[in-house]
């Protein structure tokens, strides 16, 4: 078990590879957001890519989002769903129960940046309960996808 979590905690969700271990289109679009130019009034602020790339300085950043980052965080949110929904079906193909964890953490995790987007959440508490997701995520997939396949998943990336 100790070996599970440990293999499963070096893992992201968006680093699982299926079958034949092709790169997972929804990581491969959203690391490519870090380099959107359309996002930048949020760099500094949030990972853009991966949600489990947060700072120091990020999960302490105590503020809301101004005007204009809050229309950078919509067009974020939007461009998230795109990259979400290219990695479908190698969701599938990985495992059978994979599609619903993952959709109920990504909803999760669009939920909390709406919260962002509408000033309810600081970035910092954003940045903070978004990497307690990713961790969570990163439990339940041990438990989904047993030490085996996360080893395998492992040495494909």
């Amino acid at each position: 078990m100790k070996t599970s979590i440990v293999v499963a905690l070096t893992l992201t969700f968006s680093q699982i590879a299926a079958a034949g271990g092709d790169l997972y289109p929804t990581a491969d679009c959203m690391q490519r957001l870090t380099h959107d130019v359309r996002l930048q009034a949020l760099d500094r602020k949030v990972a853009l890519g991966l949600g489990d790339e947060a700072t120091p300085a990020l999960l302490a950043l105590d503020r809301t989002a101004t005007v204009m980052e809050r229309v950078a965080l919509r067009l974020w949110m939007e461009l998230r769903q795109e990259c979400f929904a290219l990695g479908a079906a190698h969701r599938a193909a990985a495992h059978a129960e994979l599609p619903l964890l993952a959709d109920r953490m990504f909803s999760a995790q669009q939920q909390l940046l709406g919260e962002l987007r509408e000033g309810r959440a600081s970035f910092g508490e954003f940045n903070r309960r978004r990497l307690e997701l990713w961790q969570t995520e990163r439990r339940q997939q041990a438990e989904l996808l047993g030490t085996d396949k996360l080893q395998t998943a492992a040495a494909l990336r």
